[in-house]
């Protein structure tokens, strides 16, 4: 296994080991966001470039992705359609009855959207508010 470290902006935002079949997917959300009974799939939309020659954009290629427990719950709540994402993956491929299914397995979400913790906060502020003007003596 090696070790990978990625930085934005001079921070360092990751660093862990990458086995066999990882890969690091930076998109966007796609439209669609599915839940199934604690699983979450979605397609992440990855951008190609630009060719050089036109200078028009290439298209982009797209990431069937599932995520478990609390990683799902994460994108769940945080999340929405066309929110940049950055993602630690493990790729698969399965065959069934003559057909492959191929896609990733999301390890950890490492980047993209930060998530929006100012109106938990401003609902905690409002109880606690709430709270004191309702206190027995």
């Amino acid at each position: 296994m090696r070790t990978i470290k990625i930085f934005e902006d001079e921070k360092e935002i990751y660093s862990g080991a990458c086995s066999v079949n990882t890969a690091l997917l930076k998109g966007r959300l796609c439209d669609k966001i599915d839940q199934y009974e604690g699983t979450v799939r979605f397609s992440v939309q990855l951008s190609n470039g630009k060719n050089e020659s036109t200078g028009e954009w290439n298209k982009p290629t797209y990431a069937e992705c599932a995520a478990f427990k609390d990683v799902a719950k994460t994108i769940l709540d945080n999340y929405k359609p066309k929110d940049e994402i950055w993602l630690v993956c493990k790729y698969y491929s399965k065959k069934r009855e003559d057909k492959y299914y191929k896609g990733f397995y999301v390890r950890e979400i490492i980047g993209g959207k930060k998530p929006d913790t100012s109106k938990k906060q401003e609902t905690q502020k409002q109880e606690a508010t709430l709270d004191d003007v309702y206190l027995p003596f």
